[in-house]
């Protein structure tokens, strides 16, 4: 390892001279088997190109999962979580697919060619692999669900689909979305921002039909709701 070095982010990053705060430089790391830059604390993380292998856990490097589509290894490893969950415990279990989501700055969003070929009546080509993105996302969902149920767990469960953020809606930044009639986009405090939709669903709601709540909250309230539920 050199005595100085510059602290570099990436492989394009290679003549910024960092902040110091990496432990060892870009081009040692990279044949130890990669790195994530998003935890290299450069504090110049202006570029959606992160390279490297990525971790599970954020403690070890993720070498097994090569070639394999992330929402079908999320859900995989969400069904494991519940089949091996001691049922005499409260579960709280958060997943959050990167679908339907930017992958990276070459292929904006990847889905299985299977699955693209079942939206061949979409005209427009990344609309149809965004259609494809939610097809997957959509059927991973549903394995969670089945999982619960096979599992004895589904009937004292609440489950909750909520989306992050409002859409991107510059097609310069990747996004083809619309947050109307709200004001503003995704990276703003406007309502087309922050003010995004959500679905419960839990036996526990004991309702006779199923209703539109118009009650604004906060992400802040999920925790003190859902603990005092379990």
């Amino acid at each position: 390892m050199p005595r100085r070095f510059a602290g570099e982010t990436s492989v394009n990053d290679r003549k910024f001279k960092g902040s110091g705060q990496n432990a060892v430089p870009t081009r040692a790391l990279v044949p130890t088997g990669g790195y994530s830059t998003t935890r290299c604390l450069t504090g110049r993380i202006t570029t959606a190109m992160y390279f490297g292998l990525d971790f599970r856990n954020g403690t070890e490097i993720l070498r097994d999962k090569h070639g394999k589509y992330a929402t079908h290894v999320f859900t995989e490893t969400a069904e494991q979580i519940i089949r091996n969950h001691n049922t005499s415990k409260p579960l709280f279990l958060y997943l959050a697919h990167l679908a339907a989501h930017a992958g990276n700055l070459f292929k904006p969003e990847e889905a299985p060619p299977e699955v693209i070929s079942k939206f061949k009546y979409i005209k427009n080509f990344y609309r149809r692999i965004h259609a494809a993105t939610v097809s997957v996302m959509d059927d991973g969902v549903g394995s969670v669900f089945r999982a619960l149920h096979e599992k004895d767990m589904l009937k004292n469960s609440i489950f909750m689909f909520v989306s992050d953020n409002g859409a991107e809606v510059n097609p310069k930044e990747g996004g083809y979305g619309s947050n109307y009639p709200l004001r503003g986009n995704k990276f703003t405090q406007w309502e087309g921002g922050i003010h995004v939709p959500a679905v419960i669903w839990s036996p526990l709601l004991n309702l006779k039909k199923p209703r539109v709540a118009k009650q604004l909250m906060h992400v802040s309230d999920w925790l003190p709701t859902l603990y005092r539920a379990a």
